[in-house]
């Protein structure tokens, strides 16, 4: 059972690696009926408020960064599953610095990479998430209230997916799921257009009337 649970976790994160590794430039391509459903994500992620009553926008909520890099802008909801966490252990200082500027409590780039290592252990181990503002508090040297522990969250998140600018870039990742099931759908199709058996009767020319 454990040599199966490790092949999968591999697996799963082989999967990761390829959508973070190949990134393509995204095409607009203007269809009503996508342009009708942005619109509407867009009027939800604005009308979406804490229990506070406070806007999403530009804050960590819930394992998501909501960036509004304008006001009034497009939001974008970035989970913080799809962060490159190589590409922020690399910037650990950069990381921390973030962290301390907002809340006043030092966090070094040491206390970082062992938080972004737990990420990465959540990660290929779900089932056992303790939750991101848990990985947080077993790491810092003292305990914070918990608007300065959101504040935190918050300029760490916002800090690393600038460092990580692939989706703010608008580089969406391969998406390997999508790509194979398109694959297996049009071969399916194709063998079932050749496997097709022929009419029993070829259809017979339409008579022309006169009158």
């Amino acid at each position: 059972m454990a040599k199966l649970e490790a092949q999968h976790n591999t697996l799963r994160e082989e999967h990761r690696e390829l959508g973070r590794q190949w990134s393509f430039p995204a095409v607009l391509v203007d269809l009503p009926a996508v342009a009708i459903a942005h619109l509407a994500h867009q009027r939800a992620l604005r009308d979406r408020k804490d229990a506070a009553g406070l806007s999403y926008a530009n804050r960590y909520v819930a394992g998501v960064y909501y960036s509004e890099p304008e006001p009034g802008g497009p939001i974008s909801d970035l989970p913080v599953a799809t962060l490159n966490l190589k590409v922020c252990q690399a910037a650990a200082a950069a990381l921390a610095a973030a962290w301390t500027a907002e809340t006043g409590a030092t966090l070094d780039p040491t206390r970082v990479k062992a938080i972004l290592a737990d990420l990465e252990y959540e990660r290929a181990n779900p089932e056992r998430s303790a939750g991101i503002p848990a990985l947080f508090r077993r790491r810092l040297e003292n305990p914070l209230p918990e608007p300065m522990l959101a504040r935190g969250l918050t300029a760490f998140f916002r800090t690393a997916f600038e460092i990580d600018d692939r989706q703010l870039q608008g580089l969406p990742p391969l998406d390997v799921s999508l790509r194979e099931s398109l694959r297996l759908a049009a071969d399916w199709v194709e063998a079932a257009r050749q496997s097709a058996p022929a009419p029993l009767h070829p259809a017979s020319p339409v008579p022309t009337l006169h009158p």
